[in-house]
């Protein structure tokens, strides 16, 4: 099927809807009264759904209980108790089309990023001859292809995420789910994540994902849930969350030049306050707007941008009090 242009057309995804009933994950650092610990039955339950074309973002301050409530949701963990269900079946580790970027997922260092995904590829059944332009599309996609032949050892940390990114995406999922890209990804990485972000919603598609902050991509999703103690707190629609004392900042780190360090000062009235040391530079600023525009300024200049990251609130940022919701 073509589009009025001659261009193929987008595959129209069917994401099943995910729904999590009563359940009960096993969080070793989540305190629990003395009835808890002899009825586990007592332990708090989480009930929330994300239906097809939708993302949700579960809030946390513990990144360990983030993760292992998304390990128990795509079936790598078993919850205490409740269910897990897709389309109202019982979900289970390997279910197709459901994937799940981990951000400590292992990697082999001596391999290159071609062959990790060829690799990848031949395991997941593509098709032989669709491999190489399989694998090397989704390098670019990535900001990886210049650097496919290289050891994964010598990428960095950041690079190395966007390879576990590709590893998820390859699957053509269509519940994707995210385990704290906010704290993983670089500019490009994130630039790579939003565009398939929005691909995949676009076409029907699901996201869901977990973090430890509130900022421009929790604001975007279609709602949030809090999560505190193994207890869900409360689920609402993220446009409706403001959060107190909003500041941005630039925070740059490894080879931080000395022009763009003095331009900030002596450019931009905007700047609510800066820092230098070494090479780190931070740089604060009041509105989002004013962040867009330092930006743009750098590329007009020519000045690159390493390690770019945006000041996300913290959850106790979040207001007004939110009432509870169960769904």
């Amino acid at each position: 099927m073509t589009t009025d242009m001659g261009e193929p057309a987008a595959t129209v995804l069917n994401a099943p809807r995910l729904e999590l009933r009563d359940l009960r994950v096993r969080f070793p650092s989540t305190p629990r009264s003395r009835a808890e610990t002899a009825n586990g039955s007592n332990r708090p339950s989480i009930s929330l759904s994300v239906d097809q074309g939708q993302s949700l973002v579960v809030l946390g301050s513990r990144q360990d209980e983030l993760t292992l409530l998304l390990r128990t949701i795509v079936g790598l963990r078993r919850p205490a108790s409740g269910d897990v269900l897709l389309d109202g079946r019982p979900a289970f580790h390997g279910t197709r089309g459901v994937q799940m970027v981990a951000r400590d997922s292992a990697i082999p260092l001596g391999s290159t990023a071609t062959e990790v995904l060829k690799g990848r590829a031949r395991l997941l059944g593509i098709d032989p001859g669709s491999i190489e332009k399989v694998t090397s599309e989704l390098l670019r996609k990535i900001g990886l292809l210049t650097r496919a032949s290289r050891s994964i050892r010598d990428l960095t940390q950041a690079e190395q995420h966007r390879l576990r990114l590709a590893f998820g995406l390859l699957a053509e999922p269509l519940l994707l789910c995210l385990d704290l890209p906010g704290s993983a990804f670089d500019i490009e990485g994130e630039g790579s994540l939003q565009a398939h972000w929005s691909d995949l919603l676009a076409r029907g598609g699901s996201v869901l994902w977990v973090s430890t902050s509130f900022g421009e991509r929790e604001h975007a999703t279609n709602r949030c849930a809090r999560l505190q103690d193994g207890r869900m707190l409360w689920v609402r629609e993220s446009r409706t969350i403001q959060t107190a004392r909003p500041t941005f900042e630039i925070r740059l780190e490894g080879s931080v030049d000395a022009t763009l360090q003095r331009l900030t000062t002596e450019t931009f009235e905007c700047v609510t306050g800066s820092s230098f040391d070494r090479n780190r530079l931070v740089i604060r600023f009041a509105t989002e707007d004013q962040v867009d525009d330092f930006v743009r300024f750098c590329s007009e200049h020519r000045l690159r941008l390493r390690g770019l990251a945006r000041q996300r609130a913290s959850l106790d940022q979040l207001v007004p009090p939110i009432p509870e919701s169960k769904s």
